[in-house]
């Protein structure tokens, strides 16, 4: 390569990477000023979005096969300050749960005058509802205009409604509902991503505990996301 056309060419390449370390400089620097964050004191936020994995499906235990449905979730945060926020939380899912039992019985057959063993078959299903209402609080870490990152802790209760239907060729066939109230505690850990100052998308990671029935159980989706909109 000719000498001089080698020296353009380094001079031109660190002229570009100065160029742009300084405008992430510049960049970073902005952010220090806190109403240039994406976490702004006063600002009103709304999630809406869906969740999957664990929730409502882990209610029964072992032995029960589950249909969840995914969690559709809304939460309202209010901004208390440039790093603090305090937020309302509503959830709902619902889910099919059942378990297959079968038992051998010896009867009597009058056409043969003998006796046989005949295969009866119990299945317990369940039809799950779940509602969650949480009040929660997050700390925001300033990162720039278009990235959220944030952590949290959330505490709350979930109304819990259930149908059992048991379908039985040798007992008989039952029906019957219950429905009760637990206390939620958990934990979250969240990153919202704005395409411009009123719209974007976030996604969570969450575990809580609540006991049901005996059944200890997180109701919490771990995994959750959807749009956010941002307002003053």
């Amino acid at each position: 390569m000719n000498t001089k056309l080698f020296i353009r060419f380094f001079s031109v390449s660190i002229l570009f990477l100065s160029n742009n370390i300084f405008s992430q400089y510049r960049h970073q620097a902005s952010v220090n000023n806190p109403d240039d964050g994406a976490f702004n004191q006063n600002q009103n936020i709304i999630n809406v979005g869906v969740g999957f994995i664990s929730g409502l499906g882990g209610i029964m235990g072992s032995g029960y096969t589950s249909s969840v449905s995914p969690a559709f979730e809304f939460s309202f945060e209010h901004a208390m300050n440039y790093n603090i926020g305090s937020s309302a939380e509503f959830s709902y899912q619902s889910a099919t749960t059942s378990m297959t039992t079968s038992q051998i019985v010896n009867i009597f057959n009058t056409s043969t005058m003998s006796y046989s063993n005949v295969t009866y078959y119990h299945i317990d299903t369940w039809k799950l509802s779940m509602m969650r209402i949480c009040s929660r609080a997050a700390y925001h870490f300033t990162s720039g205009p278009r990235i959220d990152p944030y952590i949290g802790a959330l505490i709350g209760f979930s109304v819990v409604n259930a149908t059992e239907t048991i379908t039985d060729a040798y007992n008989g066939n039952s029906t019957q509902s219950a429905n009760g109230i637990s206390y939620d505690i958990g934990a979250f850990l969240g990153l919202r991503y704005y395409f411009s100052d009123h719209i974007g998308i976030w996604t969570e990671l969450k575990y809580g505990f609540a006991p049901y029935s005996g059944v200890e159980f997180n109701p919490e989706p771990i995994a959750n996301g959807g749009i956010v909109f941002k307002f003053q």
